[in-house]
């Protein structure tokens, strides 16, 4: 396994994991981003954005944030 695989690998059980959260948790949707200076270096988008419209959730979905210093993974 290259070190490439092993990176693609992790951010995918990253996004299970999240994915697991989200659902057990009842939440409805939520976006995982890894950026640097230049921009989006990866994303994920999960679930709905919007229940009665049924929107997805996108890379470009606004959210409120709470508390960015409270990071529970």
């Amino acid at each position: 396994m290259t070190r490439l695989d092993a990176v693609e690998q992790t951010l995918q059980q990253l996004r299970l994991e999240v994915l697991r959260r989200v659902r057990s948790e009842g939440i409805p949707g939520a976006a995982l981003v890894i950026a640097d200076r230049e921009g989006i270096a990866w994303g994920a988008a999960l679930g709905e954005a919007d229940s009665e419209s049924k929107a997805r959730v996108t890379l470009d979905t606004l959210f409120g944030l709470q508390s960015l210093s409270l990071i529970h993974i």
